[in-house]
């Protein structure tokens, strides 16, 4: 999963709790983890906007720029829904004025909700804290409601819990999410992400097996990320604002000897575009087939002529 080419764009994005500018307005902030930013995040966001604009402040989300697991469970750590480079996008466009994505490394797995709380108001100085309604912080989760709650009494400054956010009757998740995910379950995914499923990753250099037959790819790394069943997919490459009908392959290629980890590799369909270097938006669109290890380069390049016929249908 790439993190090389983080967000650029109006948002601010902070990568240390000391490099955050000097303000003069007030702030409003939250903090977590933010992964997908689904339905109950959003609601989150759109109540933090609402908090900044009532106090005259701007908004800003702390958040990390590795999942905590990958600390605290570091043999088996979550896999994201999504990068981090979508996460600071995602917040872009829900008018977050500050990004802070900090690294969440073992001396903050040991810091107190005290400790952190005071660190972080020295160079962040919030005065409103909007949280979801389990958010707790700090050492062994010490950070609760109650305990945040008396820090905001006495360090002046107001917190806010909000309720969970639901779909028929069931918390929004984004562990939920992941299985919904790792199932292929597209559109129940969608419904709690308010958005469709999608991977955004930088374009990389990939082997130009594609390309021998007739079908260049774009290569996206997946590792660290959430995927859905290998297989090949009716897809759309987003990229500046425009959007091409493409076919995918997220697999390990087994035709050609087997990757060691799932690549992503995209086909446009009626395109050819060098975006080598780029960061795009693959929308999932519907599911196609397995992947499958063919007897020769002849039938997969018939097979591949039938899913790009497939997938133009599903575009179409």
């Amino acid at each position: 999963m790439s993190t090389s080419k983080l967000y650029k764009g109006p948002m601010k994005v902070v990568k240390r709790i000391e490099d955050f500018p000097s303000q003069s307005s007030p702030i409003a902030l939250t903090i977590g983890n933010f992964d997908g930013v689904h339905k109950g995040h959003l609601f989150v966001l759109k109540h933090l906007e609402q908090t900044a604009k009532k106090l005259n402040a701007l908004t800003a989300v702390l958040t990390f720029s590795n999942h905590p697991s990958s600390i605290l469970k570091a043999k088996e750590p979550v896999e994201l829904i999504c990068s981090l480079e979508n996460k600071l996008r995602l917040f872009h466009t829900h008018k977050i004025d500050f990004a802070i994505a900090i690294p969440f490394d073992h001396s903050l797995s040991q810091s107190s909700a005290h400790d952190f709380i005071k660190s972080l108001r020295k160079h962040v100085p919030f005065s409103a804290l909007v949280f979801g309604s389990d958010t707790a912080f700090g050492k062994n989760r010490e950070g609760d409601k109650s305990t945040v709650r008396k820090l905001a009494h006495d360090e002046g400054f107001t917190v806010e819990y909000l309720d969970k956010v639901k779909i028929d009757e069931a918390d929004i998740s984004s562990s939920r999410i992941r299985e919904l995910i790792k199932s292929g379950k597209f559109k129940a995914v969608s419904e709690l992400l308010g958005r469709p499923y999608s991977i955004v990753e930088e374009i990389v250099a990939g082997e130009k097996v594609g390309k021998s037959i007739g079908y260049p790819t774009l290569n996206l790394h997946v590792s660290g990320l959430c995927t859905p069943p290998l297989g090949v997919y009716a897809t759309w490459v987003l990229l500046d604002d425009k959007k091409y009908p493409a076919v995918a392959n997220l697999g390990i290629a087994p035709t050609f000897g087997s990757k060691a980890e799932p690549v992503l590799e995209v086909h446009l369909i009626d395109e050819r575009l060098d975006l080598y270097g780029k960061t795009v938006e693959v929308i999932f669109a519907d599911f196609l087939r397995p992947e499958m290890k063919f007897d020769s380069v002849d039938d997969l390049k018939k097979q591949i002529a039938e899913d790009v016929e497939k997938a133009r249908r599903v575009s179409s």
